[in-house]
C-alpha cells in the first residue's frame, strides 16, 4: 500500500507528463487524462487546476 507521499508524488509526475502532452501535442483533454491513467476527466480537471492554478485548456493557450 502506498503512503500519502507516494501517491502525492506520482500524481505529481501524472500531472506534469499531462502538462508536457498539452503543451507539445493536440490531445484533447479526455485523451491526455486517459493517457496518464485518469479515467475521470473531471477528477483530472480538479487536480490539474490545484497543481497549476488553471485548467487543463487554459494551460494549454498560455503555454503551447
Amino acid at each position: 500500500r502506498k503512503t500519502r507521499r507516494e501517491r502525492e508524488n506520482t500524481t505529481k509526475k501524472q500531472l506534469a507528463e499531462a502538462a508536457k502532452l498539452l503543451k507539445t501535442t493536440d490531445r484533447s483533454v479526455a485523451e491526455i487524462a486517459l493517457a496518464i491513467g485518469e479515467k475521470n476527466v473531471s477528477a483530472f480537471e480538479r487536480k490539474f487546476r490545484k497543481e497549476y492554478g488553471k485548467k487543463p485548456l487554459a494551460y494549454r493557450r498560455e503555454n503551447a
